[in-house]
């Protein structure tokens, strides 16, 4: 009946069949793409969201909130640091005393296990937390070169200093050369390791006390008093919350948003973070910092290397090569000097914060120093 139908219309038997089999396939075919290109745009549209979900996700986590993820470990690390200290034992008192180079040699490491928790922690409606730290320290026999009883020949630091301090006034001067006659007090003397780093009595600052007020807070003298079971001075740092680039970042430190202790705006600059952490997103171009109130200043960081972290690629950030040089090369660095002018390149010197006393801070050996400081001290390297 078709067949006739069809030839009737004047079109040869079956084409009518033909045809409507070649559009039905053509149809499918049509629709098969279009299925196909609309999984596929799905497919790129939840890849191309994929690492901005992620990325949100993970820097979610990343904020800082109490009961979070990452509170119990902040507030209490489960990773164990550990702290190298390196000292120097005078080798030569006597030709030192006649005005000779000092010799030293290098002794340690007392490594010291350090454990960190955050006490007073306050949490602010602006996305910030103030926290004070409490270190302890217990020392590692079985990782040290040397016991904390190991005894050594060094400066007798509180003398040494009350000695600088009035060198440029006649009549206390001589007080001072008095009294070392009278109360016999030494230039030079001898400690163990732990009684240099974690305190001793000293009989010229009990006699100094006699006479005035001294700003040195702590009744024992070490090089590390203070900071072993003791509450640090506090910390406000910014959560991440409701911006993740401000991340880790010290707000202030001691109830200061700013420092006092140098000559310039930058060098009072509070900036960077406690090292803990950095905000998310790090590149190799990027100018971290980290501030320390031991330090009394923020230390620049610049990338130095790749390298490998438990199978994962990591930036090594290092402190530049000139974050303790000055002159006319380094104009940013000439805030840290003082009123009397600047220590050599490779020191920082501490005197402005550290209650006037002569102390600087360096690399190891006077690492990237001035040449000259090397050769003041016979045994360095």
């Amino acid at each position: 009946m078709e067949m006739e139908k069809n030839m009737a219309n004047g079109t040869p038997a079956g084409m009518n069949v033909v045809v409507s089999r070649v559009n039905r396939s053509a149809r499918c075919r049509c629709c098969l793409w279009m299925v196909a290109l609309w999984c596929a745009a799905t497919v790129i549209f939840m890849l191309a969201g994929y690492d901005s979900v992620v990325h949100s996700v993970a820097v979610n986590q990343m904020v800082l909130r109490q009961g979070g993820q990452k509170y119990e470990s902040w507030v209490d690390t489960p990773v164990p640091v550990y702290y190298k200290v390196y000292v120097f034992n005078l080798t030569n008192p006597k030709q030192f005393m006649e005005g000779a180079r000092p010799r030293v040699q290098e002794r340690g490491p007392y490594v010291y296990l350090m454990k960190e928790t955050k006490e007073e922690i306050e949490f602010h409606s602006n996305g910030s937390v103030t926290y004070r730290t409490k270190p302890l320290y217990f020392f590692q026999p079985e990782m040290s070169n040397g016991a904390e009883e190991d005894i050594l020949v060094t400066v007798n630091i509180p003398f040494v200093n009350a000695a600088d301090a009035v060198k440029d006034q006649g009549f206390f001067r001589m007080v001072i050369q008095m009294a070392k006659k009278i109360h016999g007090f030494e230039t030079v003397r001898t400690l163990t390791v732990g009684e240099l780093l974690w305190g001793h009595k000293s009989r010229v600052m009990e006699w100094a006390r006699q006479l005035q007020e001294l700003p040195y807070p702590h009744q024992l003298f070490g090089l590390l008093v203070g900071f072993n079971d003791s509450i640090q001075e506090p910390y406000t740092m910014h959560t991440g919350k409701g911006d993740a680039a401000k991340m880790n970042q010290i707000l202030s430190w001691n109830g200061r948003q700013r420092l006092d202790f140098w000559s310039g705006d930058k060098c009072n600059e509070i900036r960077g973070t406690d090292a803990n952490g950095f905000a998310p997103g790090v590149t190799k171009e990027d100018r971290l910092y980290i501030f320390n109130g031991q330090l009394c200043r923020a230390i620049p960081l610049v990338f130095n290397d790749t390298v490998m972290q438990s199978g994962i690629a990591a930036y090594r950030f290092v402190p530049p090569d000139d974050v303790f040089a000055y002159g006319t090369n380094f104009p940013e660095n000439a805030c840290y000097c003082s009123g009397s002018g600047c220590p050599p390149s490779g020191i920082l010197d501490m005197k402005p914060c550290y209650w006037g006393a002569s102390v600087g801070f360096s690399f190891p050996h006077f690492y990237k120093g001035d040449p000259k400081l090397r050769h003041m001290v016979l045994g360095l390297k």
